[in-house]
């Protein structure tokens, strides 16, 4: 198997617009966008990899995306060098960057 190890990762926020037009929720919140984030995951011979969060507790607090990005933040530096075919070697380096809480991952 030939040596592959990432090299970058690129986080993207992005507003999707909501394609029933309205969502609405108690209290009169409606919402037409939800706030969602994009991570590009790229090698040393060019291969991408592609992954998306769009937590829809972002309707009640802003913190819940924002939360996805800031542990994106904290994990990247850590699985930089690391082969994107480990994914036991990446979950290891992100759990020990987020001090083992959970807090920021999907394991889907």
């Amino acid at each position: 198997m030939p040596d592959l190890f990432i090299t970058r990762i690129d986080v993207f926020k992005k507003d999707l617009p909501y394609s029933g037009g309205v969502y609405r929720l108690s209290g009169g919140r409606e919402y037409r966008q939800f706030d969602a984030t994009f991570v590009r995951i790229t090698t040393q011979n060019g291969l991408e990899g592609w992954g998306e969060s769009t937590p829809f507790g972002s309707t009640y607090a802003a913190a819940h995306a924002l939360g996805v990005r800031a542990g994106i933040a904290e994990v990247a530096p850590k699985i930089i060098g690391l082969d994107p075919r480990r994914v036991d070697r990446i979950n290891d380096a992100m759990d020990e960057a987020l001090l083992r809480t959970r807090a920021c991952e999907n394991r889907h």
